[in-house]
């Protein structure tokens, strides 16, 4: 895999592939052991020119020498593939059987990449009138029992959801990718996700209005026994246009057994993005719906900072917004140790919110 920045050099395949585990290690933050697991990436055989038997090889060498560990299923692994995918310089691989993803009623052309993470690809499509829509389905490569009851209730959610501000499904079907049935649907696209939004510099008055929408919409999850899990800028999407936010990527949410296909959860499974984990959440602990509640602390606090929130003694909103330095108080409140700490419910904090406006206003 290319890292940005980064000049390859000839090398050996075991060397390359100490040096890598050792980068994503570094990247991703793990412990000593969770360091050395081997990230499986399908695009290291092509750029080394090696065959993927070769690749393996390597890989049970440095085993065997206790130089990586093989937990491709591990909880670090699962964070190294998103990392793979968000990172990687390459880019999404472009899927060769795949020309148009048909349902009963219309037939979709994919046009181009727009995002990737650990099971799911979405890319950008056009249906017969040439109308834009993303389309988002299980990569063939991590296709399993589990991730495809997983996507379901996704897509079960979804296509039943009539908040504004949760992404809703509008097609969904099965498509042939790499010789491997994986499941699809389709939904609107927007022309931007908050991370992008964020990018641009935007004034608190301009953000704040976005983060109440997104408070509505994991309060409408909530309220139906769903839990998010994986909430982060990337996940939450913009449209200036009609000043309207959706919360989308509910892969690995929490779903009630109302709405849920039974699945088995291993003890060890990350079930959250490495970035915006909650504390239970890192430390295999019970995670309930307040893990979105820190991950929303760790979102507003970004979002009027342009730092991610970490460890003691960080900069205070107060220092750049004097007029905001109340949320100081709710970000704390919203990203404590415990979860019986932290606010119990969404409305807890609109109200905490509403409160630090009215103040400086």
């Amino acid at each position: 895999m290319l890292i940005e920045g980064y000049v390859p050099q000839p090398r050996s395949v075991q060397d390359f592939v100490a040096r890598k585990v050792w980068l994503l290690g570094l990247k991703a933050g793990g412990g000593r052991r969770e360091t050395k697991a081997w990230i499986a990436d399908p695009w290291d055989a092509a750029y080394l020119g090696c065959t993927e038997a070769e690749l393996r090889e390597a890989a049970n060498v440095l085993d065997a020498q206790d130089k990586i560990v093989l937990e491709e299923d591990g909880e670090f692994a699962q964070v190294g593939r998103v990392l793979l995918a968000s990172e990687g310089t390459l880019g999404p691989q472009k899927d060769k059987a795949q020309q148009t993803f048909q349902t009963i009623f219309h037939i979709y052309t994919p046009q181009g990449p727009i995002g990737e993470g650990g099971s799911g690809r979405v890319v950008r499509v056009t249906d017969e009138a040439g109308t834009p829509h993303a389309l988002k389905y299980l990569k063939p490569q991590v296709m399993t029992t589990q991730k495809a009851k997983r996507f379901r209730n996704e897509l079960a959610f979804c296509f039943r959801n009539t908040h504004r501000n949760i992404i809703t499904v509008e097609d969904w079907g099965l498509a042939e990718i790499e010789g491997v049935q994986v499941p699809f649907y389709v939904m609107p696209v927007f022309p931007k996700t908050l991370r992008s939004f964020m990018n641009e510099n935007k004034k608190p008055e301009e953000l704040i209005p976005l983060f109440i929408q997104v408070l509505d919409g994991i309060e409408e999850a909530h309220k139906k026994g769903i839990w998010h899990r994986d909430l982060k800028p990337e996940n939450i999407l913009i449209d200036e246009t009609n000043k309207q936010v959706a919360i989308t990527d509910f892969g690995v949410a929490h779903f009630s057994e109302q709405v849920q296909t039974e699945i088995e959860t291993r003890p060890h499974e990350r079930l959250a993005n490495f970035r915006y984990a909650a504390p239970e959440q890192r430390s295999n602990g019970l995670v309930d719906h307040r893990a979105d509640i820190y991950a929303l602390g760790l979102i507003l606090y970004e979002m009027l900072t342009a730092e991610l929130l970490q460890g003691t003694s960080h900069m205070r909103i107060a220092q750049i917004h004097p007029n905001l330095a109340s949320l100081d108080r709710l970000i704390e409140w919203m990203s404590c140790q415990m979860p019986s700490n932290r606010p119990f419910s969404v409305s807890e904090i609109r109200d905490a919110l509403k409160g630090a406006l009215d103040e400086a206003s």
